[in-house]
């Protein structure tokens, strides 16, 4: 009988409430329509403060625990028969067992999420589903939602009283805010994929953005100017000037990068955000690539060192501010490393199967253990190679081989003279009749010159060419 009771109060108020919340929610919707941010949090407000009014209502009507049972029994407001009735129906109910109330709840939620869905997965800025999906699993869920929350709400102290089995008024919202937290994930990881490519990967750099070192050079000549006037008039309690944001100096895909993936982490699993990371960064270190080719292809100056230096420097320079901004995301990901969080990349190796078909040595119908035709049936020929990977391993390997190019051409300008004597001198060896005295280029005399100027600038350039290095790396990170 009260189950019955139940289900007439939550009927009638479904079709009381259901044009109400209709009507109430199209307002907000004609009002906000230019901000879906403030749409979210004043719907979300309103839907709460609903479920709240109407948990009230129903109390009003239905009782909700067993304190309560017993308390109205001792004040003698129902009757011990009424008692007996209303705990017989809840303890009949598993704990597994959704209430009524919420089910109630989460259908008056739902026109909510009917509401917001449409424009939120239509969104295009990737900027504003990140703050959604913020909004919604933080502010909305975890903060106004919470068991302190509730049981304010609910006019006990939950928290002190663990025997206390209530009601939570606000878990129909939950449970649907939740699905629209998960659709806007969801939207969140293709908007953030398509970012990689058309805004990363597909960037092409403009004069400006490969303009090193002359760019680093003249920033340090304002801020170097800048700090000569403060010292020649000083102000009390003024904050020392900078010419312009550091931010501003990296290179543009470094700079969406990180910025991309703070705005995500914090709306995405942890294995999720994983895997979107480790593709953004490929994604930004071909970008590097791309502008380190334009910078060895620019116009070097009359005095200056080579391009490919600079190249090579502006790579590993924007390698190591990647790997310094994503160090908090990289401890995040081992602390909570497992089997699913890997990323692993797989390769088809077909060279045992070319080698046996293409081997001109091979022998085919010899009746011997070193027969071609019987080590390719006893055998496979295709092999499936794995390797683990995550954005840890990416940053370490790229920037390793990018020092390694780097120390090769610092060393070439210093000893790129005995370099090519030596390359020379391989060449020539190789070929048949070669003799020494036809070729003068290779004499004694020349190699000790060669070998005489490549220690007096390895003596001289090392210095200058380490200082270079190091004030145009670390000048911006």
């Amino acid at each position: 009988m009260l189950a019955e009771c139940q289900y007439a109060y939550f009927a009638k108020r479904n079709l009381l409430l259901g044009p109400i919340l209709e009507s109430t929610l199209a307002n907000l919707s004609g009002t906000h329509d230019d901000s879906t941010c403030r749409l979210t949090r004043d719907a979300c407000t309103f839907m709460l403060r609903t479920c709240d009014d109407e948990y009230r209502l129903y109390r009003q009507f239905f009782v909700t625990r067993h304190t309560e049972e017993r308390k109205l029994s001792t004040d003698g407001r129902i009757s011990p028969a009424m008692s007996t009735i209303t705990s017989v129906f809840t303890s009949a109910q598993s704990p597994q067992q959704v209430h009524p109330f919420e089910t109630f709840s989460e259908q008056m939620c739902r026109t909510l999420y009917d509401m917001l869905r449409p424009r939120i997965v239509h969104n295009p800025h990737l900027e504003t589903l990140a703050e959604l999906c913020t909004m919604i699993k933080i502010e909305m869920i975890e903060n106004r939602c919470s068991l302190q929350m509730v049981a304010s709400i609910l006019g006990d102290d939950a928290s002190n009283d663990q025997n206390v089995s209530g009601l939570n008024p606000r878990a129909g919202f939950v449970s649907v805010m939740s699905e629209l937290v998960g659709d806007i994930a969801e939207r969140i990881v293709y908007r953030a994929g398509m970012y990689a490519q058309n805004d990363i990967a597909a960037y092409r750099p403009a004069a400006g953005d490969i303009a090193y070192p002359q760019m680093l050079q003249m920033i340090r000549k304002i801020e170097n100017e800048q700090k000569e006037q403060q010292e020649k008039e000083p102000e009390e309690g003024s904050a020392p000037a900078t010419a312009i944001d550091q931010h501003c100096l990296w290179y543009p895909t470094v700079r969406r990068t990180v910025m991309c993936l703070s705005k995500i982490f914090p709306c995405l699993d942890i294995g999720v955000f994983h895997s979107l990371a480790r593709d953004m960064l490929f994604s930004c270190i071909d970008s590097l690539e791309t502008a380190s080719k334009a910078i060895m292809e620019s116009p070097a100056p009359a005095k200056g060192w080579s391009k490919k230096l600079d190249a090579h420097l502006f790579v590993v320079k924007h390698l190591l501010i990647l790997r310094e901004q994503t160090a908090p995301y990289r401890q995040n990901v081992l602390s909570f490393r497992s089997d699913s969080l890997n990323t692993k990349d797989f390769s088809i190796d077909f060279s045992k199967f070319t080698n046996v078909l293409f081997d001109s040595k091979s022998k085919w119908f010899e009746l011997s253990t070193d027969n071609a035709l019987l080590e390719l049936i006893t055998t496979v020929p295709i092999e499936m190679r794995e390797q683990e990977g995550d954005s840890r391993r990416v940053l370490d390997q790229q920037l390793r081989a990018s020092t390694f190019r780097l120390a090769h051409e610092a060393s070439l300008l210093m000893i790129r003279d005995l370099a090519d004597w030596i390359e020379i001198a391989e060449d020539e060896r190789m070929k048949e009749g070669f003799q020494l005295s036809g070729h003068p280029k290779l004499a004694a005399g020349v190699l000790k010159d060669v070998s005489a100027v490549a220690y007096r600038n390895v003596g001289t350039k090392f210095t200058e060419v380490n200082i270079y290095s190091n004030s145009t790396v670390l000048y911006i990170i």
